[in-house]
């Protein structure tokens, strides 16, 4: 076939000269979508997830009783308790 252009997605291993955030984009575009849409949640819990202890420290400095905290963020109380006395 004269003229046909064949392209090919070559999907790799990154190097260990990516960052963790190049490594992972080129993983997810590589991936199948659901499979790359399951993955984006993950990696958008783990942004929130990272700084839990800070903010329910904050919040408890502001007086919110931690029974409440529990409540609203389905923490484990002996978790939020562990924080108080930090």
């Amino acid at each position: 076939m004269r003229g046909a252009v064949i392209t090919r997605s070559v999907c790799r291993q990154p190097d260990n000269r990516q960052s963790d955030e190049e490594a992972v984009r080129v993983q997810q575009e590589c991936a199948p979508p659901p499979l790359a849409n399951m993955e984006r949640e993950l990696l958008d819990f783990r942004d929130v997830a990272q700084d839990w202890e800070m903010l329910v420290h904050r919040v408890l400095t502001a007086g919110t009783p931690a029974p409440r905290i529990a409540h609203l963020t389905g923490l484990d109380p002996q978790e939020i308790s562990r924080l108080t006395r930090s």
